[in-house]
């Protein structure tokens, strides 16, 4: 038996046959649980610290996209303190899944001007990446566009660019 538990991972078939399958996401989910959680709270911890091998944590969390990772990212910006609240943001939008998006509201009105750019770049990335769709979207694309930093609304504007030109080079449906 492996050390791996199909069940833990949701990669049992919901069609009552009882076998398992596979895929890029199951993958993800496996290796996440292999490494376990308290790996990635401690990889997120070094990359905040500046350890000499952030590059490649920030390359691996991007990847693998564990929900500790997001969880540890989420918990040092509510209750971090100097840079670990930006830097937590910005290697959120790399392990970010599509519930982060109702946070960017927030990140937004965060007091801290580093955050609320960080925090637009979440969204830029959940919708470059197609973790969320652009319709999704829309009301922080909203949000982004009445926001008082410019650096802000240029992020929403090209957002909306790189979104049209995705949906005109797709073609119809």
């Amino acid at each position: 038996m492996s050390r791996l538990d199909p069940q833990v991972v949701g990669a049992r078939r919901e069609d009552g046959t009882g076998e398992f399958y596979g895929g890029t996401q199951v993958a993800q989910l496996a290796v996440a649980e292999l490494i376990g959680d308290q790996a990635w709270r401690e990889a997120v911890r070094d990359y905040i610290a500046g350890d000499d091998a952030a590059e490649m944590i920030h390359s691996v969390l991007r990847l693998i996209r564990p929900v500790a990772a997001e969880q540890e990212c989420l918990r040092l910006w509510r209750e971090g303190t100097g840079s670990e609240r930006p830097y937590a943001i910005e290697l959120l939008r790399v392990t970010a899944r599509p519930q982060v998006l109702a946070l960017v509201p927030e990140f937004l009105a965060d007091p801290d001007e580093e955050v609320q750019a960080w925090g637009a770049s979440v969204l830029d990335q959940l919708v470059w990446d197609e973790v969320v769709e652009p319709e999704q979207a829309e009301h922080c694309l909203q949000l982004m566009e009445s926001h008082p930093a410019q650096h802000i609304r240029e992020l929403a504007a090209w957002v909306r660019e790189y979104v049209a030109e995705r949906e005109a080079s797709a073609g119809p449906p």
